[in-house]
């Protein structure tokens, strides 16, 4: 059928779907105009529905009445929660046909892949359109040929529940929203086999770590709700606090979850599956267990995910409103989904004003189980969140932390640095804060400082320490940290003390001790001058002659500073971002300048949050080295 379809009724099969974010409205109208003039019968959500129809039952319908999906793929098209459930449920509706790609079609409209998932649809891409229409008609014809082996529409296919094998069913919260992106990573990672031609195979074992209520195992159910027909051997899911169960006959077939694993790595690997092959989730607070298997870091819904958590609860309000909420409940989504519903029924302000309370029932379940992983802490890790606590939102690096708690106990940073390190380790390890391991600054997400004030039984220390951090912070940060002088008779020579110098001037002065403002700078210079960064130390550092290398009195140790900086800090970043910078320049059209062209590029933001985390990190270098130049030179 030729000409303009009539979507009104939403039961008449069609060809092909179209799945586009609006902001892709004019490429996907010209798609499914050469489809449309081919003789398909296409269906797209704007402008093909009465304005009078709910457009959320008409799309459903008709997706279920309509042979394949085309997903109109741009780097929006990931971020948009109604384009991807229907291209899930596309998806899934192949998988219980044996062949998940088999109902669904993709058109990159972006110059590379990395917003494609899962992983094996970029290696079955349609042709690229570089102009429209000139090179629609490949596309037209791999739409029109895979219509025609397709007999039925997707409504036809009966839906797979996943089979449980072991364990009671775990549910997602009926309010679960988004995650879309993690969905698709966690699919394509546990099936590292599939889409050999753009990732490397790995074993399917997937961490996914977090703090404390930021909805790891939410997750993890709603992958078993939406994926869990892919895995026919069924689904294990345990405790690792409990006995391991028998193994099923055909592990490679099941999906296993470790959930709430803790401890020692090599303890928790005893835990998985005896067969190397087999799917394995493993869910834990620990960011150290990351070495594990494929990590992921979770964190906290998106602006559009919170947004559609509201409309899900059936909260309208202004934008401003909402983010007080957003704002209020930052590091735990199940939080933000209880003030939500009371907002609701009740009003923000009354919700609000609720959560603010000296013992507020909407924080009861987590300071429940922040209160059973405080038990792992003493009063170092008490005073150090109660640091924190004061600082939110600011961030405050572990020196710092040092020299807070020194002044509170008498003592210096010197003292207090290790003490801090093991407590900071502790707290990592149960979820409480939410960093890296190697992280150099910490800071505590809204929610958690709520809970923390309602369980801490000492007010008054409270006040003192939140009295002392403000008074440290405040003060300006001067070019190094306050140190003792050298110490007389030392043996520490000149060489290491220059070397430390120099070096710490190389990252004072450079794009590491001045960021790129927002939106300003050329990312391209600012990578230049990290590599040069990353020239000087290998060379500063590979002049020092033998002998000359020693662990200062504060534990500083100038070797594993600048292997630090020069393996962890710079050269893997370097290494990615300068490839992937360079294929978007390859692009630059004629007449755009380089700076515009850096501009319009789709990871410009990630890398600028990149070269800012790098900021942070090599300002604690360069106070680890001021001490060495201090107490060597």
């Amino acid at each position: 059928m030729s000409g303009v379809p009539h979507a009104n009724d939403g039961s008449v099969p069609w060809d092909v779907f179209v799945s586009h974010s609006h902001a892709d409205e004019a490429r996907a109208a010209a798609i499914a105009s050469a489809l449309t003039e081919a003789g398909m019968r296409v269906f797209r959500a704007i402008g093909a529905l009465d304005p009078f129809t709910s457009i959320s039952d008409s799309v459903l319908r008709a997706l279920r009445n309509s042979r394949v999906l085309l997903a109109c793929y741009s780097a929006g098209y990931p971020t948009r929660s109604a384009c991807q459930y229907e291209f899930a449920t596309a998806y899934l509706t192949g998988q219980a046909e044996g062949d998940p790609l088999r109902r669904v079609l993709a058109v990159n409209l972006e110059r590379t892949v990395d917003h494609i998932e899962p992983r094996h649809l970029r290696d079955v891409l349609l042709p690229p359109i570089q102009s429209i229409p000139g090179s629609l008609a490949d596309v037209v014809k791999a739409v029109a040929g895979r219509v025609a082996a397709i007999p039925g529409v997707m409504g036809e296919v009966r839906e797979r529940p996943p089979q449980w094998v072991t364990g009671t069913a775990v549910h997602p919260p009926n309010e679960f929203v988004g995650r879309w992106r993690e969905l698709w990573w966690l699919h394509s990672a546990l099936h590292p086999h599939v889409g050999p031609l753009t990732s490397q195979p790995t074993a399917p074992v997937v961490v996914v770590h977090g703090p404390i209520g930021i909805g790891k195992t939410a997750l993890a159910a709603q992958y078993v709700r939406r994926f869990g027909a892919a895995f026919p051997g069924g689904i294990v899911w345990r405790s690792a606090h409990q006995p391991a169960p028998a193994s099923p006959g055909a592990q490679r077939e099941c999906l296993w979850v470790l959930d709430d694993a803790d401890g020692d790595p090599e303890q928790v690997a005893d835990h998985l599956p005896s067969d190397p092959g087999t799917p394995c989730l493993v869910l834990t607070r620990d960011p150290r267990l990351a070495r594990l298997g494929n990590a992921l870091a979770l964190d906290d819904l998106d602006g559009h995910e919170s947004a559609q958590l509201f409309t899900a609860h059936g909260l309208t309000a202004d934008s401003v409103a909402l983010r007080r909420i957003t704002d209020a409940t930052a590091g735990s989504p199940e939080l933000r989904s209880r003030v939500a519903e009371l907002a609701a029924t009740s009003g923000i302000d009354v919700a609000l004003t609720t959560l603010h309370r000296p013992v507020s029932p909407l924080l009861a379940p987590l300071a429940e189980r922040l209160a059973r992983a405080m038990h792992a802490v003493g009063d170092t890790g008490w005073d150090l969140l109660r640091v924190l606590a004061a600082a939110a939102p600011t961030a405050v690096s572990i020196l710092h932390i040092a020299d807070i708690l020194g002044s509170l106990h008498g003592t210096d940073r010197l003292r207090e640095f290790a003490p801090v390190q093991h407590t900071v380790t502790e707290l990592l390890a149960h979820g409480v804060v939410p960093a890296r391991p190697d992280a150099v600054e910490l800071k505590l997400a809204a929610s958690v400082v709520l809970a923390l004030r309602q369980l801490d039984a000492d007010p008054y220390r409270a006040d003192a320490v939140r009295a002392r951090t403000i008074q440290t912070l405040i003060q300006p940060r001067t070019t190094g940290p306050s140190v003792p002088a050298r110490r007389a008779g030392s043996s520490w020579n000149d060489e290491q003390a220059r070397a430390a110098h120099q070096i710490r001037s190389e990252l004072i002065h450079r794009v590491t001790g001045n960021p790129l403002a927002d939106g300003e700078g050329s990312l391209r210079d600012a990578l230049s001058s990290l590599h040069e960064l990353l020239k000087t130390a290998r060379s500063v550092y590979g002049n020092l002659p033998p002998g000359s290398l020693h662990k200062a009195p504060s534990g500083a140790d100038l070797s594993t500073l600048v292997n630090h900086l020069i393996n962890d800090v710079l050269r893997s970043r370097l290494t990615h971002w300068h490839v992937e910078l360079a294929a978007h320049e390859d692009v630059r059209p004629d007449g755009v300048s380089r700076i515009e062209h850096e501009r319009r590029w789709p990871h410009n933001r990630k890398l600028r949050e990149e070269l800012l985390l790098i900021h942070r990190e090599a300002l604690d270098i360069a106070d680890q080295l001021a001490l060495i130049a201090d107490e060597t030179g």
